[in-house]
């Protein structure tokens, strides 16, 4: 494991993951010893000292992750374009740029911007509003008047699969790169229903059959995420006016909601599928689901036997293992649950959480400035301190998937004397437009 990056100033490259010891809200801090290679919780009011191995000063883990991703936006530059400066390239050495690969860029640049990384200062990037209208406007000239849909040659956006086409799932992934990373619900809106070919969901019998074949055939992450989606297009076909509660009530989606209350284990509060699949994947399919939950505000059965099952997928010293949503998925179904008020086993998750910086640590490639996979999609990766800063700090990062609208500012204000609070007024969404996660 590599040691770690020196330190860069904050007037260098401004995070706000950079916190001090007193902004920690549980008295303790976790810190990184790269000599031990180990995660350690120490007093907030003590030395930063290695109780291991007495090494000192530590940096902790914000910090540590923070010194890395100062340097990612080199990763934009190696894989932009020569055709246009922002449409972007799957991986270094790749010449052709994809919409797909384009929009997820988009979505890691807003990501970035949350955490308080500022790209370098030299053309093409400049001042927030000049590239996001460029970056935007790129993709859009690709828009077919006829549809409303992105145009895309074959193969970009093939892994929409039974559920989407591609000219659907690249559109709809671009528009929601929009609404949930970059706040600009205003320049592109997707044809109502545009998520998936069809209404899969359209009456209680035709939602049963699918149901009950979706889970059948496949496992508990597609099943999860396909669900989600379906519900995601009939509410839109209806025209239903947001998330969160503010529906109308409808005989499909209160039969779904009781479908799935009926399917959930007794025992570890998990949605399992036909298709048996590991702890992980079973995790994701809770990721999935609580999409729909947190979206239309239902209730979550089973919260402290969830919570069981979700920790015990952990490593007791490295936290979440895997790369992209294998270790964010389970942060945000403890979020979720925290944020309803649930604290069982809060300590427990906490540590789990932090030790997960570990697995960060490994999907990073250093020389590179970028994540071990080498291409746009360990893009996913930015999740893990997203998830890890809305757990461990207590700040609002994300709501269900969507990160604050760090357009209206920071997530943090800083007092003179190096205090730090959360900014009063944080939303998640598009000011003037419904909150859709």
């Amino acid at each position: 494991m590599s040691a770690s990056p020196p330190p860069t100033t904050e007037a260098a490259a401004p995070s706000h993951l950079r916190i001090p010891a007193s902004g920690w809200p549980r008295g303790q801090v976790y810190y990184y010893c790269p000599r031990c290679c180990a995660v350690h919780a120490v007093a907030a009011t003590d030395p930063a000292t290695c109780p291991g191995c007495g090494r000192r000063p530590l940096r902790d883990i914000f910090a540590e992750m923070a010194a890395r991703l100062e340097r990612a936006f080199v990763f934009f530059d190696a894989t932009r374009s020569s055709r246009h400066p922002w449409l972007f390239a799957a991986a270094p050495g790749e010449a052709a740029p994809t919409l797909s690969i384009s929009s997820m860029a988009l979505g890691a640049f807003g990501e970035l911007r949350a955490m308080g990384f500022t790209p370098p200062r030299r053309p093409p990037w400049g001042a927030d509003e000049a590239v996001l209208d460029a970056w935007t406007g790129a993709i859009l000239e690709h828009r077919d008047p006829a549809t409303n849909l992105l145009r895309v040659p074959d193969g970009d956006g093939a892994v929409g699969g039974a559920v989407a086409s591609p000219e659907r799932y690249v559109s709809s992934g671009f528009e929601w790169q929009l609404r949930n990373r970059v706040f600009m619900a205003d320049s592109y809106r997707l044809p109502a229903g545009a998520q998936s070919n069809r209404d899969y969901l359209a009456t209680v019998d035709q939602a049963r059959r699918w149901l009950e074949e979706t889970w059948a055939a496949h496992p508990p992450w597609t099943a999860g995420s396909w669900t989600s989606r379906a519900v995601e297009t009939h509410l839109a076909l209806r025209g239903a006016p947001g998330w969160h509660g503010g529906q109308p009530r409808d005989a499909v989606i209160d039969f779904v909601q009781r479908w799935l209350e009926e399917r959930q284990d007794r025992t570890t509060g998990a949605w399992y599928a036909g298709v048996e699949s590991p702890h992980d994947n079973v995790v994701n399919g809770i990721f999935k689901l609580f999409v729909t939950y947190e979206r239309l505000g239902w209730e979550i059965p089973r919260q402290r036997a969830i919570v069981d099952f979700v920790l015990g997928g952990a490593d007791r010293q490295r936290g979440f293992a895997g790369e992209g949503c294998s270790v964010f998925d389970p942060m945000q179904v403890l979020y979720v649950l925290r944020c309803r008020g649930n604290d069982h086993r809060a300590a427990e998750v906490d540590a789990a959480t932090a030790a997960s910086f570990l697995t960060f640590l490994d999907n990073w490639d250093e020389p590179a400035g970028w994540f071990r996979e080498g291409t746009w999609h360990g893009k996913h990766n930015l999740g893990i301190p997203l998830y890890m800063a809305s757990l461990l700090l207590d700040h609002p990062y994300m709501r269900i998937n969507t990160i604050y609208n760090w357009r209206e500012g920071p997530i943090v204000e800083r007092s003179p004397d190096g205090g730090v609070r959360v900014r009063p007024g944080i939303i998640h969404h598009t000011r003037g437009h419904p909150f859709t996660g």
